[in-house]
Order: structure tokens, then sequence, then C-alpha cells
């Protein structure tokens, strides 16, 4: 199972709790070196929102975080079929 899935396994947030919950398993997984952030690329077709794109070292999957508002939020593994390779998400 990725690490992502272990830390929140739904794809959007019961609460403000949750997500802020998400974010400091992400901030500590990022400083012991698990984790890293990804600068967000523009996903083909889709409108764009502040979103966070975070990988896993050594893994091939981007995962995207947005910050719940009034349309809610949501966390999920990136479509990399969307670019092509995770080299072209990841400029």
């Amino acid at each position: 199972m990725s690490i992502f899935k272990e830390m929140h396994e739904a794809h959007t947030f019961e609460s403000p709790h949750d997500y802020h919950e998400l974010l400091r398993m992400l901030r500590e997984a990022t400083e012991r070196g698990f984790v890293e952030e990804v600068t967000a690329g523009l996903r083909p077709g889709k409108i764009h929102t502040p979103e966070r794109w975070f990988r896993e070292k050594g893994a091939d999957e981007i995962w995207v975080l947005t910050e719940p508002d009034e349309r809610g939020g949501y966390w999920s593994q990136l479509d990399m079929t969307d670019f092509g390779s995770l080299d072209s998400a990841k400029q």
C-alpha cells in the first residue's frame, strides 16, 4: 500500500481537522526524507485550482492535494496518462 493511502485513504476530507492532520503527516514524512513536494504543473483539460503535489521518494506516483473550500478539497493519485511520463509532470 502507498504511504499516501496509509496517511489518508479517502479522496475527500470529513473535516478541516482531517485536512490539517494530513498536512502534519506530509510535513513529518518530508522532514524524515520519505516524501518530497514537487512543483505542481497544469493538468491538460482541468480547471486550474491551487494544488500541492507530493511524491514518495523512489516511487513513480504523484499525489495531489487541494485545500478544502466551498467546493471541498481532495487528495488523490495523479493520473500520469495526462502527461505521458513522470519527468514531464515534475517539470
